[in-house]
């Protein structure tokens, strides 16, 4: 699909659309502590990319290229995200006995080095 299609499409949204759309496709791997992140967004964002024949990475790649400093926020709160799961299960495996408290802190800096 053309970019320069899906910018058009994508350009055609209120800024509240826009925004939900690129909370809804840009992160992939946690969900992020935004309210417009649950409740059915991904699926009303996958449906208007479907509706106008666009996949979600055409518009995850559009929006890129539209909103870099977007992108670069989410992508980042993202990361954060991910980092505060990974820190409450190994908090956890801590209380239960199954992760030494001395290696905490060894285990999160090679979690954040890796990401």
């Amino acid at each position: 699909m053309p970019i320069e299609q899906v910018q058009s499409e994508l350009s055609a949204l209120s800024t509240e659309e826009f925004r939900k759309l690129a909370l809804s496709v840009v992160p992939q791997t946690v969900w992020l502590p935004v309210d417009e992140h649950h409740g059915g967004t991904l699926q009303w964002a996958k449906g208007w990319a479907h509706a106008r024949g666009f996949t979600t990475d055409d518009v995850r790649q559009a929006i890129v290229v539209m909103s870099p400093y977007t992108v670069r926020r989410l992508l980042q709160m993202e990361q954060e995200a991910a980092e505060v799961v990974y820190e409450a299960l190994l908090l956890e495996g801590v209380r239960a006995g199954e992760v030494a408290t001395y290696a905490f802190r060894e285990k999160r800096r090679a979690f954040r080095e890796a990401i």
